[in-house]
């Protein structure tokens, strides 16, 4: 799993039942061993910087704020892999800490952060599931009645990032993939040509914190947009 240049990660807090987390990434074995902390005190909707690592495959570990992780075991800890074919991957920590349940419970997962050079007028997003109690959703940008992407639970529409208009704030329409009933409508904050967006669908529907919808770019987290 050696890669021939450092591969760069960060972390995107959307577990919505989470308190703030050190979250540390790991890697290596022996003299080779090396537990780096990615930021302190990551809240939900927060984003780490990115860091570098020689490894295509790290363990994400994430503690309370304040644990020694040398005295403490992690509240979780998963191996995530950096794709090859992306200059950096942005994993997420998401699902409720507090669930019993296996379909739900906290888990990491990662997106490369694969973007190509959109056209002129136009941004690229990764539009991103991680309400833990939504199933399968439609995503339907200008409530046109086409479906631009299927979200299941826990990942992020398939094949290429979403060709959308820049600069323009856009109608989004969140539906039930199998009823097509209407969820919630969000306006998204307008992005720009230049940036990396991924949309993420976050937080409890008809709980606290609510359902909402967080844009992260390759600055970091851009806060949360509620519905409309």
């Amino acid at each position: 799993l050696d890669t021939t240049e450092p591969r760069r990660i960060r972390l995107v807090h959307v577990s919505p039942d989470t308190d703030p987390l050190d979250p540390y990434v790991v890697y290596g074995l022996g003299d080779g061993f090396s537990r780096v902390r990615m930021t302190g005190d990551l809240r939900y909707g927060g984003a780490t910087p990115y860091g570098e690592v020689p490894l295509r495959m790290v363990i994400i570990e994430a503690y309370a704020v304040g644990a020694d992780p040398d005295l403490v075991e992690p509240m979780n800890s998963q191996a995530v892999y950096l794709y090859e074919d992306a200059p950096s991957t942005t994993a997420f920590a998401a699902g409720l800490s507090a669930s019993p349940n296996e379909e739900d419970e906290l888990r990491l997962f990662s997106l490369a952060d694969a973007f190509d050079t959109p056209d002129a007028g136009e941004t690229l997003a990764w539009v991103v599931h991680t309400v833990p109690n939504l199933e399968t959703l439609a995503i339907d940008f200008g409530d046109d009645g086409s479906f631009e992407a299927l979200l299941v639970r826990f990942g992020a529409n398939e094949g290429e990032p979403l060709v959308l208009d820049a600069d323009t704030d856009l109608t989004m329409v969140v539906r039930d993939a199998t009823s097509t009933a209407i969820i919630d409508v969000f306006t998204t904050p307008s992005m720009g040509s230049d940036r990396k967006n991924f949309l993420v669908l976050t937080g409890i529907k008809d709980g606290s914190p609510g359902f909402s919808l967080l844009l992260v770019d390759q600055d970091g987290s851009q806060g949360f947009t509620a519905p409309n």
